[in-house]
């Protein structure tokens, strides 16, 4: 490839219906594409040197991959194309052009609850950064357990923009248990295991978990509670 600067295409310069991005007044091949990624819908479509290339180039127009959702007209991309120069296709100075590139981090496996033998009653609180630390998804994972009939451990998921929201309470915060979980979230007389992602269609600043364990009639202190989360951008 002769091509040598790695530039970025500015917001103005493309318009999106369905699966096709077209560019306007910008030359592009599937040789010089670099990068196309969807920062409203958190999706990374094409990226050669990452292994992924789902999007293909065809009369100047990309088509993302069929798997993917369609774009909508007010989705802001990040497209990144190899040109012979600093320049944009005016030829003017660099004035929607530049030669950042998105980085993917994650962080390492972070046990956030780690608990055994509740008390009675209580509830602990657990909070995490999102969007504040520059993240926008969790890998989630969860397990809860308890050994009687009478004992319930449960778990709770909530989150907040306000910087007011700490982890003395639940106030300041939206519970989005049934959001994310699709109901209640409770291990009773058994062990409840599971992991997911949570990928909220709009951006959050933190997330809480919260654990409350009641015994009932005849429970006892016998139970715990672990949750493991990574968290990525």
């Amino acid at each position: 490839m002769t091509n040598q600067a790695l530039v970025t295409v500015g917001v103005g310069q493309y318009s999106l219906s369905g699966k096709v991005i077209t560019l306007t007044g910008i030359d592009v091949t599937q040789e010089s594409l670099a990068y196309v990624y969807n920062f409203t819908q958190n999706k990374l479509y094409y990226a050669p040197a990452e292994g992924l290339a789902k999007a293909t180039v065809s009369g100047g127009t990309i088509t993302i991959d069929s798997t993917f959702d369609d774009l909508g007209a007010s989705d802001v991309l990040h497209i990144q194309i190899f040109t012979a120069g600093g320049f944009d296709y005016d030829l003017d100075a660099l004035k929607v052009l530049n030669q950042t590139t998105y980085e993917r981090k994650h962080t390492d496996e972070e046990h956030i609850v780690d608990a055994e033998d509740g008390a009675d009653g209580v509830i602990t609180y657990h909070v995490f950064d999102l969007l504040k630390s520059g993240y926008t998804m969790t890998s989630f994972h969860y397990k809860l357990f308890a050994d009687t009939a009478d004992d319930t451990v449960a778990l709770k998921l909530y989150a907040s923009n306000n910087p007011a929201a700490d982890d003395s309470a639940a106030t300041d915060w939206v519970d989005i248990t049934s959001t994310i979980f699709g109901g209640a979230v409770s291990a009773n007389n058994t062990t409840l295991e599971s992991i997911g992602v949570i990928d909220l269609d709009f951006p959050v600043a933190r997330l809480m978990v919260t654990i409350e364990t009641t015994y009932g009639g005849g429970g006892s202190a016998n139970n715990s509670s672990d949750v493991y989360i990574i968290r990525s951008n």
